[in-house]
């Protein structure tokens, strides 16, 4: 699969608590939001086309999304991942693989052994191996990675701010730390909230 272009993020300088900061917000459900617009971060979410091949206890399958790749941890030792794979289902985006969550039996809550947070990381460095996305991650800087989601969209497992700013930004906090580990920059040190950097998303 060829990732769409231009990945030319656009950090935003901010100002919380006194302290510089600067913050690139992101959703991208599968189209652009006016953030993903301004900010240019649209490949940081999980909607976003891309190629990946993610290797979990010794069993290996390739994706169209990393939010494909993401569920498919909640049956992966099961027939029911090939719901998930690129192999089986070229054409299977973010949205739909998020609404196909709702087809696994007894989906696995240990996310094939590692938890949601490290499946969620797991993902990620698949994804970012992409030379190509790995770069444009690096080019975020130390940039604050925020979520921001979409006003009324629900988010139970935390990943985004919830919009208001009351969600953990998980997801974002999971990119700081794969930029981390591509030998970027990490989490800002400091003393802020996520409600601090989700009132800048929009301005």
């Amino acid at each position: 699969m060829t990732t769409p272009q231009p990945l030319n993020p656009k950090p935003k300088a901010v100002t919380i608590n006194g302290q510089p900061y600067t913050l690139v917000a992101f959703y991208y459900p599968g189209k652009d939001t006016p953030w993903d617009t301004v900010f240019q971060g649209r490949f940081l979410a999980n909607f976003w086309p891309c190629s990946l091949t993610l290797t979990i206890n010794g069993s290996t399958a390739t994706f169209n999304n990393s939010e494909a790749a993401f569920q498919a941890t909640k049956c992966w030792h099961s027939s029911e991942r090939k719901m998930f794979e690129a192999a089986k289902w070229p054409h299977v985006t973010g949205s739909e693989a998020f609404d196909r969550k709702k087809g696994i039996n007894n989906p696995d809550y240990s996310y094939a052994g590692l938890g949601a947070y490290e499946a969620m990381k797991a993902v990620l460095a698949a994804k970012f191996s992409d030379p190509a996305l790995k770069q444009a991650l690096l080019l975020t800087g130390d940039a604050y990675l925020l979520e921001h989601n979409v006003a009324g969209r629900k988010d139970p497992g935390g990943w985004s701010d919830l919009h208001d700013g009351t969600g953990t930004n998980l997801l974002g906090k999971a990119l700081m730390e794969t930029r981390a580990a591509c030998g970027g920059a990490g989490v800002p040190a400091g003393s802020y909230s996520v409600a601090d950097f989700t009132a800048h998303a929009e301005k």
